[in-house]
């Protein structure tokens, strides 16, 4: 521990005793005051998502009205979310917090923003939830006189202002990046939009496009092995449901089958896979392989591979075409209800009508366009992924010392604007 910083406890940082909110009955109408939810509070701060409307001339709301700038502690929760802290933030119209938090005063020594780091770190939030109280997963607990035992290191005043303001940079770095995930995602729907065109009219497509059934150009399909599957990866990996997402393949939870399998059900670079059987929002899930696992790998009974005419239909725009909202609805109304799970056969499924480019390079050049958005937003992703990574190892690090403020602010140097 640095020379100039201190081991102190919760209950030493704190002006007064943490205090309970209180919990009136919630009522169906508007009557100007507020009450905050368990919700509001979450591992990221406060936000006022969970709001509820509740009498506004009780005299114990009082005791629990907020004020800009208060701190929040959850005292009561699941194991992992008991003892999340906020800082609450005006919202316009008076607002109490519940029972289920406590409020924290924090004494002259530590500044508000740094308390509220502090008591996120990982440090303090294993101890919070080794005092939290219960026997249940659902419901733990924790006091005011439990939490002022929590040991906590303060540093002096300065050095706190400028690990809340290394801290800041990184949470705007983040925002401002997940913000370009988003509209990168929405200008990327636009151009699916745009590039592949849905009407019933074949007129209304242009000349350089047809509408014809999808069996012109899937001519076959073939359904997948029904091997009951395992854990043992010395068996064949086999691709299930759960592996489908957003056009590719997610190779969590991959099982195995331990059966041998035929040689034409062992998937080819480039094949389809269709979800044929699935809850009616995501029956019709469509990834393509591209030879993800570098063995022989296969698919299960209720993935279907199509296979398209090479000659007219690229695999990629198939895929494209198959997982656009619109021609999603289009294909679900072939789908027959199950006691659970809904299931498009692939023989209605080729009935479809597909809006088809009838040159192969412009079916290329549709796929390419959405593949260079989709590049950038995986790199967004992953920047934002490497960017809350730094902060939860940065903020570990400077919340105990082992990094020095002087030793930290390059990074705010190295940040984008």
């Amino acid at each position: 521990m640095p020379e100039t910083w201190i081991e102190s406890t919760l209950g030493d940082q704190l002006r007064e005793k943490p205090r309970n909110g209180y919990s009136p009955k919630e009522v169906a109408s508007w009557t100007g005051t507020l009450a905050l939810g368990l919700a509001c509070i979450s591992s990221t701060g406060f936000s006022p998502t969970q709001l509820k409307n509740v009498p506004s001339r009780d005299r114990r709301n009082l005791q629990a009205l907020l004020h800009d700038g208060d701190l929040l502690i959850t005292r009561a929760n699941t194991r992992n979310l008991v003892g999340l802290v906020g800082r609450y933030r005006d919202i316009g119209n008076p607002c109490i917090y519940p029972d289920l938090m406590m409020r924290l005063v924090p004494a002259h020594s530590v500044t508000p923003d740094f308390f509220e780091v502090l008591l996120r770190s990982a440090t303090v939030r294993r101890q919070i939830q080794a005092i939290s109280q219960g026997t249940s997963e659902s419901m733990a607990k924790i006091s005011g006189t439990s939490i002022a035992k929590v040991c906590l290191l303060i540093p002096p005043a300065n050095e706190q202002r400028w690990i809340t303001k290394i801290l800041d940079a990184l949470d705007s770095q983040i925002t401002f990046t997940e913000s370009r995930i988003r509209k990168t995602v929405t200008i990327r729907l636009g151009l699916a939009h745009d590039l592949i065109p849905v009407s019933s009219d074949p007129l209304l497509l242009g000349d350089e496009w047809e509408l014809i059934p999808l069996a012109e150009v899937v001519p076959s399909a073939d359904y997948g092995i029904s091997t009951a599957l395992e854990g043992d990866e010395t068996g064949t990996p086999t691709l299930r449901m759960n592996n489908l997402s957003g056009g590719r393949i997610r190779l969590h939870e991959v099982k195995y089958s331990p059966a041998s399998v035929p040689g034409h059900l062992i998937l080819r670079d480039r094949d389809v896979l269709f979800n044929r059987t699935n809850s009616i929002d995501h029956v019709g899930r469509t990834s393509i392989w591209r030879n993800e696992i570098s063995r022989p790998t296969t698919f299960a009974s209720y993935l279907v591979r199509l296979n398209p005419n090479l000659d007219r239909l690229h695999p990629e725009y198939l895929v494209r075409w198959l997982n656009q909202p619109a021609i999603q609805q289009r294909i679900r109304r072939y789908a027959t209800p199950g006691v659970h799970q809904v299931n498009i056969n692939p023989t209605n499924l080729r009935r479809t009508l597909i809006e088809l480019p009838t040159d192969l390079s412009i079916q290329r050049k549709i796929n390419d366009v959405l593949t260079e958005s989709e590049r950038t937003i995986d790199q967004l992703r992953q920047e934002a992924s490497r960017l809350q990574m730094l902060k939860a190892g940065l903020m570990e690090d400077l919340l105990t010392g082992r990094v020095r403020v002087s030793e930290a602010e390059a990074v705010l140097e190295g940040l984008s604007p």
